[in-house]
């Protein structure tokens, strides 16, 4: 069964559907209209990113809160992988290397 996880960002509700082990589906659900969309992350552009140090969901949590700062859900594409983010965003990488760091001294036990 796949796993499914809700989060809230400011103005969209996020709900999260592991698909495989490297396919997503996100579902964004809005004030003025949903979307759907799939994305792929592999373990090796998962452990790019954030050096393996939050969960893949978070990571697409994140993703999709900074791409719903910049655009509207309806402008996001439908199906993509999460390196894709870079090509339209160059301070994608630097943004969720510096929320891996806040994240991981935000949870030291």
């Amino acid at each position: 069964m796949a796993d499914t996880e809700f989060k809230y960002s400011n103005k969209y509700r996020i709900l999260i559907e592991e698909i495989t082990r490297s396919y997503y589906k996100i579902f964004l659900f809005g004030a003025h209209k949903n979307s759907t969309h799939y994305v792929t992350v592999t373990n090796k552009d998962w452990a790019f990113l954030t050096q393996k140090k939050i969960p893949i969901t978070t990571l697409l949590e994140f993703s999709f809160n900074f791409l719903l700062e910049r655009e509207p859900n309806t402008s996001i594409m439908k199906e993509f992988e999460i390196l894709t983010i870079s090509k339209y965003y160059s301070n994608y990488e630097e943004h969720i290397k510096d929320y891996c760091l806040a994240f991981c001294e935000n949870n030291i036990t």
